[in-house]
């Protein structure tokens, strides 16, 4: 039988064969996506322009200020 496995599969027999708990495959799991997102967006900063640069000096807010949801929450 030829079984592909990917990284997540490699994990969890990796934390299993560590006698780790479930919730700790699923941390290291949640690290190792976050420093590769993380990487990711810093190439996209180094290598690429702004694809749609925004003025936020032009954007104003045009709805109510105080709202009721809020105005309830107060008293």
């Amino acid at each position: 039988m030829n079984l592909p496995i990917n990284v997540d599969g490699i994990l969890g027999a990796i934390t299993a064969e560590l006698k780790l708990a479930p919730i700790m495959a699923k941390a290291i799991f949640i690290l190792g996506r976050m420093v590769g997102i993380s990487a990711h967006y810093f190439e996209e900063c180094i290598t690429q322009p702004l694809m749609r640069p925004i003025d936020f000096s032009a954007s104003v807010y045009k709805g109510k200020t105080i709202r009721e949801y809020f105005k309830n929450l107060n008293t």
